[in-house]
């Protein structure tokens, strides 16, 4: 570990906690390697699925407060659908449903169209 808190290294201990069935641990890691490179997809996705686990909980103790951000994360970072579709779904519906209905229409629209949107700057830009 002389070479410090590469990104590497940071995502080797995570999986060695992970393994280990040291969730705390490895959650440490993930948030470690997430400040160091915030561009690193897998950690992100993986750091969004303890969130959205963590999230879930909270929520069935009805403390949405302590949910909302972490849900947020998922939803501004993860690249991975299903993880994002999840957050929402868990943010607009399982609190005050009738009140963010709307919104939650919103955010699903909003997440399509910028996916699409990039899509075709990225296809454009070949």
């Amino acid at each position: 570990r002389h070479q410090g808190n590469t990104p590497k290294l940071l995502f080797m201990e995570y999986q060695v906690y992970k393994r280990a069935g040291d969730k705390r641990h490895a959650i440490s890691a993930l948030e470690k390697l997430y400040k160091v490179q915030p561009s690193n997809r897998e950690a992100v996705i993986e750091l969004s699925a303890y969130r959205l686990e963590q999230a879930q909980d909270l929520m069935v103790t009805n403390d949405y407060t302590e949910a909302i951000p972490l849900l947020d994360f998922v939803i501004d970072h993860s690249s991975d659908k299903e993880q994002v579709l999840g957050a929402m779904n868990k943010k607009y519906n399982g609190g005050k449903a009738n009140e963010q209905k709307t919104n939650y229409i919103f955010y699903l629209l909003w997440y399509f169209l910028t996916n699409f949107f990039q899509y075709i700057v990225e296809l454009f830009s070949l």
